[in-house]
């Protein structure tokens, strides 16, 4: 498996609901990637405001995708291929 470490801010379309923020579909390098599973979900309380991660499937990729809930930020962390 190869993976990348991107850091990019991308944007994301999310559906917000009872069960919380999942991504749905993104824009990097001006591709937009729609999700097709949610792998995982996770967050670092540590700093001031909460990081969401998101691990997601599309294309036969791995993405994940961060959330900065104090800077309302979306970043493209990795990108893991076979």
């Amino acid at each position: 498996m190869n993976v990348v470490e991107v850091g990019d801010v991308v944007q994301v379309e999310a559906r917000f609901g009872s069960g919380g923020i999942e991504p749905v579909a993104f824009v990097w390098r001006g591709r937009r990637i729609v999700a097709e599973k949610l792998n995982a979900f996770w967050r670092d309380d540590e700093g001031d405001c909460p990081v969401l991660y998101f691990s997601v499937s599309a294309n036969g990729a791995v993405y994940e995708l961060a959330f900065d809930a104090g800077a309302l930020l979306w970043r493209l962390m990795r990108v893991a291929t076979v």
